[in-house]
């Protein structure tokens, strides 16, 4: 398949991860090396922009997980508040 991960392959422990993309100071850090997003070639720096809108997302989508668990673990909570009165008052 050509470099392509299969289903249980460990994937994730493959994949280079981008450390950290600093906008501000236009300066990408990927595997301890910094590069200046003004010295890459267009190509890089479309590359660069997929990766911070894909690390937002990330970020939104880590953020509405939270927001699930903590709503699923409410609702699973009152259920059982409300079927253990509903024991206690049989």
């Amino acid at each position: 398949m050509g470099g392509r991960c299969r289903s249980g392959e460990g994937c994730l422990s493959k994949t280079r991860i981008i450390q950290e993309v600093k906008v501000a100071e236009n300066t990408l850090i990927l595997d301890d090396e910094e590069y200046n997003v003004d010295d890459l070639t267009d190509k890089q720096k479309y590359l660069c922009s997929q990766i911070r809108n894909l690390k937002a997302k990330q970020e939104q989508h880590r953020f509405q997980l939270d927001q699930i668990a903590v709503g699923l673990k409410g609702f699973v909570d009152a259920l059982q508040e409300s079927l253990v009165a509903e024991t206690e008052s049989s």
